[in-house]
């Protein structure tokens, strides 16, 4: 009875021993699949956020215009008019989300000889390799203005240009794509050809003066589809590495435009904006930045005037 029993516990745990080995496999193969469906899941979430981000950092949303017949439309946010037109045209109006002001239609007669839409924006680049985060190595303030003929297929797109900031020692090239395509070298060197070949670090530290520049035409009666998107696609060069800002109307994929932590090249923002003061990140000038960025804030919100640039 007792050898028995001895072969009985022998006999156990050898089965206990297999079913142990056994399991072990399983947790194996089991968590071997949860790594590689989070993986794949995680890609797919990635992607999508990407496209998403870019959806909510963009400043202006596309509009359709409607137009009543034998009239034209007038469209203002704000004090701002966007566009005068006698036919439907495609049109960029500010995201309402991140103003307090509201847009606005009217009408009026037709007048053929002043035809346009227009918006203004200040274009804020990060150098990449500081890494400091503060989005003034490159501030711009464009204007895009597009006028539009009566009885053509086409409209005449101009940008113009006021050098704001640079807070970098580095050569930077400055371009825009078009929504033809077209490509556009605006400047092979910002600091020579847009700030007057200015030494250091210009319109970043408090105390050492500001200096004005002047608005200039960079590009003049770009011919376009009528039925385009007169969207701009803005970019940077760095060591011949290019960087996008945010744009919707590009694929985020093909483009680059994001870096470390999901944080944008470059930032886009309707009319006139509040820059950080050099080194200062703008996730810490602007607290509610990765809120909004996220989606969880329907602005970027409010500066901290200490860490603002006052331009």
């Amino acid at each position: 009875m007792e050898n028995f029993i001895h072969v009985n516990r022998i006999f156990l745990k050898k089965h206990m021993k297999v079913l142990n080995n056994m399991r072990k496999i399983f947790i194996f193969i089991t968590l071997i699949s949860l790594v590689f469906l989070l993986t794949k899941c995680n890609g797919d979430i990635y992607k999508k956020n990407k496209s998403e981000l870019v959806k909510t950092l963009s400043s202006m949303d596309l509009y359709t215009v409607p137009v009543k017949e034998n009239l034209s439309t007038i469209v203002t946010f704000g004090k701002d008019t966007l566009a005068i037109t006698n036919t439907p045209i495609n049109i960029y109006i500010p995201n309402v989300l991140n103003r307090f002001d509201s847009l606005k239609l009217d009408t009026i007669a037709v007048d053929t000889n002043n035809l346009f839409s227009q918006y203004a924006q200040t274009i804020l680049f990060e150098d990449i390799e500081s890494k400091d985060y503060d989005f003034n190595d490159l501030v711009i303030y464009i204007k895009n203005k597009c006028k539009y003929l009566n009885n053509k297929d086409y409209f005449l797109q101009s940008i113009e240009i006021q050098p704001i900031a640079l807070g970098t020692t580095q050569n930077i090239k400055l371009g825009c794509v078009l929504s033809n395509g077209s490509e556009y070298i605006i400047s092979n060197n910002v600091r020579e050809e847009l700030f007057n070949n200015h030494k250091g670090y210009i319109n970043t530290i408090s105390g050492k003066g500001n200096i004005k520049f002047k608005s200039y035409l960079a590009l003049d009666s770009i011919r376009l589809n009528k039925d385009s998107n007169p969207y701009i696609a803005w970019f940077i060069e760095i060591n011949k590495a290019r960087y996008y800002s945010v744009c919707s109307e590009i694929d985020c994929e093909e483009y680059n435009m994001f870096g470390d932590r999901d944080i944008p090249y470059g930032l886009i923002f309707y009319n006139t904006f509040m820059y950080s003061e050099e080194g200062n990140p703008i996730f810490e000038v602007y607290k509610d930045f990765y809120l909004w960025r996220d989606g969880k804030r329907s602005s970027i919100g409010e500066y901290s005037d200490s860490k603002c640039y006052r331009y």
